[in-house]
């Protein structure tokens, strides 16, 4: 137990090292050369910057990590921490939600549109896309906003008409659980691409969903 506990720390400890002699050769020999005199930036800000970012980063996705590992979902009536599919009762209902076309929004100005933008935290076992956004309840029901935007970089956008979507909210969510998440200034929202339909899922709507929102398009 103690020989892996002091393996495990000379391993942490040797990758640390390497990560910042790694950083120092890039910013000797190629940052420096590249970046104009004006931007540059003084080593020791340009190391605080990256590990900064770099424990944020790992704290964000342990975080993701840990809510998702919590969620067992249902698809297509089958509960499951694994979200095996259950063909032998395809027909069972689904909640769903239907997204707005590219081309319906293409006229639409920009002020009417509530963006919300998250990157893909990559996939695992069951999704090939998996990502998360916050969104201000109050502020996209009381609003003027005709649609909701959910922006996931460099994979796509996906609308859904505001109305619509808080209708959503206040079905999903109701009693005292709505007053918890709806009384926040951020209700978080997960949207996930199934693996084996290939299908969009809302899994997680203020608090995970045992039924998942099936993205219609």
């Amino acid at each position: 137990m103690i020989y892996e506990i002091i393996s495990n720390l000379i391993s942490v400890f040797l990758t640390f090292c390497i990560t910042i002699l790694s950083l120092f050769l890039y910013y000797k020999y190629i940052y420096k050369r590249e970046s104009s005199d004006h931007n540059k930036t003084e080593l020791s800000l340009f190391l605080k910057s990256f590990l900064v970012n770099f424990l944020l980063e790992k704290v964000d996705m342990e975080m993701f990590n840990e809510q998702m590992g919590r969620t067992s979902i249902k698809i297509e009536g089958v509960e499951s921490a694994n979200l095996i599919q259950n063909k032998s009762n395809p027909d069972e209902a689904q909640n769903k939600i239907k997204a707005v076309s590219n081309v319906d929004i293409k006229n639409i100005d920009e002020d009417k549109i509530m963006y919300r933008s998250s990157k893909n935290y990559g996939k695992d076992l069951n999704f090939s896309v998996r990502t998360w956004f916050g969104v201000n309840y109050a502020k996209l029901k009381e609003s003027d906003f005709r649609y909701i935007c959910f922006n996931i970089k460099g994979v796509r956008k996906i609308y859904f008409d505001s109305n619509e979507f808080t209708h959503l909210i206040d079905t999903e969510i109701t009693g005292t659980e709505k007053n918890k998440y709806t009384g926040r200034s951020s209700i978080d929202v997960y949207l996930m691409k199934f693996n084996e339909d290939n299908k969009w899922y809302i899994t997680r709507l203020g608090m995970n969903l045992v039924d998942p929102i099936e993205i219609v398009e």
